[in-house]
């Protein structure tokens, strides 16, 4: 991904942020007509920024600019209201059609018109990692989008979505079996994923016919992506040939549909709530959610308690066959040991009567084990196993002078390793120490073992051998005693 920026206005600080500043060209804002169209963009706008919260009323807003008309009358409305320092035009380079250079200048050419700074950056689009290729273009224009909304130093990053937007959005969602959420539209804001930047639709509620008068009346020259008259796209032939009959019969379902989205949202909000509420009754101090906890509730509030557990990870709501599965396998194999359910990436996991969202981890083969002498070190870092052995001065564990004349070893787990960590109680397998711990089948061979030249000494995320520890109570001013404990990365 390759960024660059430019600017068409220069207060003193644009510079010191690494910009290339361009010399300002002439200001071209014309006088504001009276049209009522012009009238609507406008009143939404103002009234948008009147509504922020006082701590908003010096905010830097990012502008999504791909140069269509949208975002052509966001940028253009908005400067009028705005100086040029509090605003930022973001244009991403899909290189998708053979004309995104003279897209890309046309934006930069009306930036320099407007005086508003104006970055752009160059993306490559992955066509091969599953999704199609309008999802995969999203994702990479909005994490570009995000990190030049970072660079500039803006508060938010502003999409011109508008109503005829978010009735096609919901439409779709429809069409394809959503439940409340989709039904709900899109939020007039929400935060970007993985980012803590908020992304708000100032134009949410205005009519695209409103934005076409908009572009009249001020002559304002925009550019338009082909591909949006391709009908093989789903929403474009939404747009193109079943809103328009809809339109016919039905010339207030704009209205309509925007009323019931408001309804679905109220909905989900209480749902939302209801699921928080059941979540502090069956979640661990780690996040997971007790099973037999979980099972107490009705089929219903199982299903929306998952569900917001889910998006409280970050992830998009599993569909209606996952949670099923996922269901199947909690009313039906409470026996088994542990199983898993894949979710995006990740993997919903149930184990020892817990439920736990897991994200990717690179395979884990154990490396062949290290031999050292422990000098005084307090820490011996092992990046073969993702962690480090911590040797901490106290007056109770393992004597440091003895442990100082042993050749240690870091190993791999070969199977029948006992461990014994009471002095009144026998040792055990580590099998069974592992089950007590409740630690993840599929997580114990990366936990290291260390020996004393060939006795096992320790085990990661269980203990010492209590059989090496002693009590130094006349050595504690000298901490003469180690205690060792392994830290992960």
């Amino acid at each position: 991904m390759h960024c660059a920026s430019s600017t068409t206005s220069s207060p003193s600080n644009w510079s010191k942020r690494g910009w290339s500043v361009c010399s300002p060209m002439a200001n071209s804002r014309k006088p504001a007509p009276t049209d009522a169209a012009t009238d609507v963009v406008s009143r939404a706008l103002a009234q948008w920024l009147a509504a922020l919260e006082p701590s908003w009323q010096s905010s830097r807003f990012a502008i999504a600019f791909s140069g269509g008309r949208d975002s052509t009358v966001l940028l253009h409305a908005l400067a009028q209201l705005l100086p040029p320092s509090r605003l930022a035009a973001l244009h991403i380079h899909h290189g998708l059609q053979a004309q995104a250079d003279d897209w890309q200048q046309h934006c930069q050419t009306l930036c320099a018109q407007l005086n508003v700074p104006f970055l752009t950056c160059k993306i490559d689009v992955p066509r091969a990692n599953g999704q199609g290729i309008e999802a995969a273009a999203r994702e990479a224009r909005y994490a570009a989008l995000v990190q030049l909304a970072q660079q500039a130093q803006c508060d938010s990053l502003l999409t011109a979505h508008h109503a005829d937007d978010q009735v096609e959005s919901m439409l779709l969602q429809l069409l394809r079996g959503t439940g409340l959420p989709g039904a709900a539209g899109m939020a007039a804001s929400k935060m970007t994923l993985n980012s803590t930047l908020p992304q708000q639709r100032p134009l949410l509620h205005v009519p695209a016919s409103a934005l076409t008068e908009y572009v009249t009346q001020y002559q304002l020259r925009w550019v338009e992506d082909p591909s949006n008259q391709n009908r093989h796209y789903a929403r474009n032939a939404l747009r193109h040939e079943v809103l328009p009959t809809l339109q016919e019969y039905f010339p207030d379902y704009r209205d309509t549909l925007t009323r019931f989205s408001e309804h679905a949202a109220q909905a989900q909000t209480l749902l939302n709530q209801l699921a928080h509420l059941d979540y502090v009754q069956c979640a661990s101090v780690t996040g997971q959610l007790h099973v037999p906890a979980l099972l107490q509730h009705s089929a219903a509030r199982q299903v929306n308690l998952l569900r917001y557990w889910v998006a409280c990870h970050g992830l998009p709501a599993p569909s209606a066959a996952r949670l099923h599965e996922v269901m199947r396998r909690l009313t039906t194999t409470r026996q088994v040991r542990a199983w898993s359910v894949t979710h995006e990436d990740h993997r919903i996991r149930c184990e020892y009567d817990l439920l736990s969202i897991q994200a990717p981890t690179a395979e884990f083969s154990p490396p062949a084990a290290i031999d050292f002498r422990w000098q005084g070190e307090p820490v011996i870092e092992l990046p073969a196993w993702r962690g480090r052995w911590k040797f901490l001065r106290a007056s109770t564990g393992i004597a440091a002078d003895w442990l100082q004349q042993q050749t240690l070893s870091v190993r791999a787990r070969t199977g029948g390793e006992r461990l014994k960590l009471h002095p009144a109680r026998p040792s055990r397998s580590l099998k069974n120490l592992y089950q007590e711990a409740r630690i993840p089948h599929d997580r114990r061979d990366a936990l290291p073992l260390l020996y004393a030249q060939d006795e096992l000494l320790a085990v990661a995320g269980i203990g010492v051998d209590c059989r090496f520890v002693r009590s130094a109570p006349e050595a504690a001013a000298t901490n003469a005693c180690i205690q060792i404990v392994w830290q992960a990365d």
